[in-house]
């Protein structure tokens, strides 16, 4: 692998996270506005917002785990 295609390789391979990373808060913000707009009490978001961080909190050991 010569040094122009490594760069050129991390150049993608950070792109694509910094993309990821960018339509994941998008998600994140138009969910928690269309749940508000649908539902009018705060405590739907509320509910959502904690079954998301409970996801994460559950499954991401989970899968480091298997990455490892």
């Amino acid at each position: 692998m010569t040094n122009g295609s490594l760069s050129r390789d991390c150049y993608l391979l950070l792109n694509g996270n910094v993309l990821s990373l960018v339509g994941d808060i998008f998600y994140l913000i138009v969910i928690n506005i269309w749940v508000s707009r649908v539902c009018d009490t705060p405590d739907v978001l509320s509910y959502i917002i904690a079954a998301g961080s409970f996801s994460l909190f559950l499954f991401n050991p989970i899968g480091g785990y298997f990455a490892d």
